[in-house]
């Protein structure tokens, strides 16, 4: 599905996940997401990684998304989501 997307837009990849995602198909929802973290500048979009977490956390792979949350709140402290949810999986 991803391979067939031309240009290199980010908020088009970001927006992409997100319906992706919403349709539960979070294998492709990581992609997208991914591919929008790939064109971005290193640092720059919290709510990105944390929708990847989302993602992760959907395909059991708390590992990985407890790293995506911790990176969101690098990013954004203020990210009050980011803090429940990683709270959520410590518990």
């Amino acid at each position: 599905m991803l391979e067939e997307t031309d240009g290199n837009s980010v908020k088009g990849f970001f927006y992409l996940g997100v319906a992706l995602y919403k349709m539960r198909y979070y294998v492709c929802a990581i992609k997208a997401y991914h591919k929008s973290l790939d064109l971005l500048l290193p640092d720059t979009d919290a709510q990105t990684e944390y929708n990847l977490g989302l993602g992760y956390f959907k395909m059991e792979q708390y590992t990985i998304a407890v790293i995506c949350f911790k990176d969101c709140i690098e990013k954004d402290p203020k990210h009050q989501y980011a803090y429940n949810n990683l709270c959520f999986l410590y518990n």
